[in-house]
């Protein structure tokens, strides 16, 4: 626990701050797989992610274009070995290599978009790593993105994937804030990835709110701490 809060820039205080702006998402108690099937091909979805990054944050559109062009995608990977879908920084190539196992449901879409931020913000960021937190953050907005553009052509599906994207970040937080909360308290208590979750979803919907466009690029270019923009949203 020490260590993960120390390599993201956190305090237990922090920590607790952020959980507190999470949104609260009772009303979307129930799961909803999003197993319904859709009629969007690889291609058009990836290109729909793309689409979707360019409108929301036009000054990362070189990157968005290197992610959308140059990327590596495994839509159909071994799914003995590789079951759920995952994004390395390099491919041996220089550019990111995304693993995004595709069933043709409408639940792909928003994996997809997911897979696009982690993407993005590797593109954007160059050579600076960025902590955990930060980095699923960038991938939370990435799916409300899509969602947004999709609401331009087919609002009906833009609305389902939304309802998904509620009960998912509700089921991840009512699951593993508790265990968040009581692991701050054990600066002993072994990491978990999934602590990363409940933070980062909360900073997604905040930073859509409150953040201008300036300060949002400089998040995916990884230029800023999680201290400065929580800072910057509670002010």
């Amino acid at each position: 626990m020490a260590d993960w809060l120390a390599h993201n820039g956190l305090t237990p205080a922090l920590c607790s701050s952020i959980l507190q702006l999470h949104p609260d998402l009772s009303a979307a108690s129930e799961l909803k797989a999003g197993t319904d099937p859709t009629s969007y091909t690889t291609q058009e979805a990836w290109e729909l992610c793309a689409r979707a990054a360019s409108s929301r944050l036009p000054e990362l559109e070189d990157a968005v274009h290197r992610v959308l062009n140059a990327a590596q995608v495994n839509f159909f990977p071994d799914l003995a070995r590789y079951p759920r879908a995952f994004t390395l920084h390099d491919n041996g190539k220089g550019v990111p290599y995304i693993s995004c196992p595709w069933q043709g449901c409408q639940n792909d879409l928003l994996t997809l978009a997911h897979e696009f931020g982690h993407a993005l913000q590797i593109v954007a960021s160059e050579e600076r790593r960025m902590p955990p937190v930060l980095r699923e953050t960038c991938a939370s907005q990435s799916e409300l993105w899509f969602i947004a553009e999709l609401k331009k052509s087919d609002p009906t599906l833009s609305e389902k994937l939304a309802r998904v994207f509620e009960s998912r970040a509700n089921y991840t937080f009512t699951r593993v804030e508790p265990e968040l909360r009581a692991a701050l308290t054990k600066p002993d208590q072994q990491y978990q990835y999934q602590w990363n979750y409940p933070l980062a979803q909360s900073l997604a919907w905040q930073f859509e709110q409150q953040l201008e466009n300036g300060t949002m690029v400089s998040v995916f270019q990884n230029l800023r701490s999680t201290e400065e923009l929580v800072t910057a949203l509670t002010t």
